[in-house]
């Protein structure tokens, strides 16, 4: 950089290139020149090829299509390539032009005829593919994917033998990640009744197909879940904000806890269970393990004892009974809300209690 000044003008950008030694690389030149595009098709740069194959494709060149057909036959496979996606882009391509690809020993060929597929199939044709990708679909792993990907068109036209081949590929590949999520893609709505049938198939659930089938469930619940938060805050808006301000912190905002400070609130039983026994814990507090989902937490994977709030005077009953109808519909969590005068109630209760409860204390009240 010093010695070529290639610091000045500082005033201004600077645009480098790089050569290789020796080298005196010219410009291509690109006209409407049929021949000279086919030529430029088999480029070594793929800037130019590209180049090429747009020029055709915008031009709207078909009559290049009988030398873009006869290409597809060529031992280059760059040429072969560009010269498909070229009869792609002219919309002169035919499934007999894709046929014969697809039993290429070529890979890279193989999947742009996999690839291009969509462009082409129809009611009338799409049993042409189906013995070809069915064959592909037992014996080349590689192309499993794709065939995965390409269970989305053939659904409109036959759904039974669209339900066959994922099927098929769950049998054949159940611990491809990258055709689970091809399997996948083609679920809409339908993913726990197909997750049922995989776990039939396959019941081991560490496979990769039941294992992102379980992920993409949980994901659809949370985001259900997400959508509903907003309404939830809407109808408990102190009870959201006492929870952001106090009970985060150590329960987590998605409510599945934090190690080392507290257990989950999402999915608990002591917040979907009777609120007799919730109540008591948010104003007095509890000490010592506690049962959660079937896990016992207890000191140091949890906090010794959760303190309560219901001696400080700046939280009213309606504010603890929000609280506690909120983190009681939250997340996945749906059960009854509970209002002041339950608030009202337990503290008249446990009027002269002073400690905080234990779980066993709490599972005793009635």
């Amino acid at each position: 950089i010093k010695d070529r000044n290639l610091t000045k003008p500082l005033s201004a950008g600077r645009i480098y290139k790089i050569l290789p030694k020796n080298s005196e690389p010219k410009a291509p030149v690109f006209s409407k020149d049929t021949t000279a595009l086919l030529q430029l098709l088999q480029s070594q740069n793929g800037t130019v090829r590209n180049m090429a194959q747009q020029i055709i494709v915008d031009d709207k060149m078909v009559q290049m299509e009988p030398a873009l057909r006869q290409n597809l036959s060529a031992g280059n496979p760059l040429l072969v390539i560009h010269s498909l996606w070229a009869l792609e882009g002219l919309g002169a391509l035919q499934s007999a032009d894709i046929m014969p690809l697809l039993n290429s020993a070529d890979f890279n060929i193989k999947r742009q005829a996999l690839s291009v597929i969509p462009s082409v199939i129809s009611k009338q044709n799409y049993n042409q593919f189906i013995p070809v990708l069915e064959q592909l679909m037992n014996t080349d792993s590689l192309s499993a994917p794709y065939i995965g990907y390409l269970v989305h068109y053939i659904q409109p036209i036959n759904a039974a033998k669209a339900s066959e081949i994922l099927d098929g590929l769950v049998k054949k590949y159940p611990d491809n990640i990258y055709v689970a999520d091809a399997v996948i893609s083609n679920l809409y709505n339908n993913e726990a009744a197909f997750y049922k049938k995989s776990l039939k198939i396959n019941p081991d659930t560490n496979l990769a197909i039941n294992k992102r089938l379980d992920k993409v469930l949980h994901d659809i619940e949370n985001e259900k879940n997400n959508r509903n938060s907003k309404e939830i805050a809407k109808a408990y808006p102190k009870g959201a904000a006492l929870f952001n301000t106090v009970c985060q912190t150590c329960h987590g905002a998605d409510g599945n806890g934090i190690s080392n400070l507290a257990p989950p609130l999402n999915h608990s039983e002591w917040i979907l269970g009777e609120k007799n026994k919730l109540i008591p814990i948010v104003l007095y507090g509890l000490s010592g393990p506690v049962k959660v989902a079937g896990h016992v937490y207890k000191a140091p994977e949890i906090n010794g004892e959760m303190p309560g709030i219901g001696q400080n005077k700046d939280y009213s009953d309606e504010d603890i009974a929000q609280l506690l109808s909120y983190v009681r519909n939250i997340w996945s969590n749906k059960a009854d809300k509970i209002n002041a005068d339950d608030i009202r109630k337990t503290r008249q209760k446990f009027k002269d209690r002073q400690k905080a409860f234990t779980a066993d204390e709490l599972s005793k009240l009635k």
